[in-house]
């Protein structure tokens, strides 16, 4: 009875926090900058995210390597990015779940995921040419005859 008495226990929860975000959010403001917009152009692109991970979708300048949104979509939704102005561009995506605004990443930037991070990009050829009231829609994930190629890349390459 003397050992039952002085027994104890501990519980470790190592679950992550779950932070809720918003579709739309752009996590990364502080490092890239306001969005882009331009009302005039009329172009939009429709994100359709996979059921696996939330992603942050960096949609990049072709021209002037300038990353004129960074928005975050939650699995299993779409969002839409309205009015970018013309021109040629190209994306990376960092995908993952358990996202964390106070995580810091190796590169001293805040705000990531803790678990299952996947990053992608456009295959160096594959770009999104906007050129005046376009409507386009992209998938996050396989499709069968799906017709863009990506590659896999570092966090620092993302970035």
């Amino acid at each position: 009875d003397y050992f039952e008495e002085k027994k104890s226990s501990f519980f470790i929860d190592l679950t992550p926090d779950l932070e809720i975000v918003e579709n739309g959010y752009s996590p990364y403001e502080y490092l890239y900058g306001k969005p882009l917009i331009n009302e005039n152009h009329d172009n939009d692109i429709e994100i359709k995210n996979s059921n696996n991970s939330d992603t942050v979708l960096i949609l990049i300048n072709k021209l002037t390597n300038r990353v004129i949104r960074n928005v975050f979509i939650n699995k299993g939704t779409s969002f839409t990015m309205l009015d970018i102005p013309n021109g040629n561009y190209y994306i990376k995506w960092y995908s993952g779940n358990y996202w964390s605004s106070n995580l810091m990443l190796n590169n001293n930037i805040n705000g990531g995921f803790q678990t299952n991070v996947s990053i992608k990009t456009y295959s160096k050829n594959e770009t999104i040419e906007l050129t005046g009231r376009n409507l386009m829609s992209l998938t996050l994930y396989s499709v069968s005859d799906g017709n863009v190629k990506t590659d896999e890349i570092t966090l620092n390459e993302f970035f």
